[in-house]
């Protein structure tokens, strides 16, 4: 019995142990990106960085200004898939639910008091070298815009 119980849990200590492939620095390709029409692409230079501590990933985006200086947004994720007020300068009643998928897919569901406003699938390719975020639109299957972001 104790060898059964093993077997069932390798593997889940494995993936437990295996590295976060989103973990580091990311900068986005605006060239491989795709964005919906009328809107604005992000600035060139966008980058996000991502750490873990425990099961808590912290996301810091750097969003350059025109003016030169650059914007700092963080917000920290749980995989728990439960609303968290975890976006430093939200707005009120912004939620982010965060699951993931499986070892190199995140998905987040953005909220506005509860109601979905946008669903975020985030992939790190098999090779870790690239960071796929499609962005959609609740009760839509097509992507409103795909960001694509390069390892650093």
């Amino acid at each position: 019995m104790n060898l059964c119980l093993a077997a069932v849990l390798a593997p889940l200590l494995l993936l437990a142990a295996a590295p976060d492939p989103f973990v580091g620095a990311w900068k986005l390709n605006a060239v491989k990106s795709t964005f919906e029409k009328g809107s604005q692409p992000p600035p060139p230079g966008l980058s996000m960085r991502y750490s873990r501590e425990g099961d808590v990933v912290t996301v810091t985006a750097i969003v350059p200004l025109p003016d030169g200086k650059e914007r700092k947004i963080v917000h920290t994720e749980t995989y728990d898939a439960i609303p968290h007020d975890r976006y430093e300068g939200k707005p009120n009643g912004e939620t982010l639910t965060h699951r993931r998928i499986d070892e190199r897919t995140v998905e987040t569901v953005w909220r506005k008091d509860g109601k979905p406003m946008a669903i975020t699938t985030r992939t790190v390719s098999p090779d870790g070298r690239t960071l796929t975020s499609v962005v959609r639109s609740p009760g839509k299957s097509e992507a409103d815009y795909v960001l694509v972001y390069d390892k650093q």
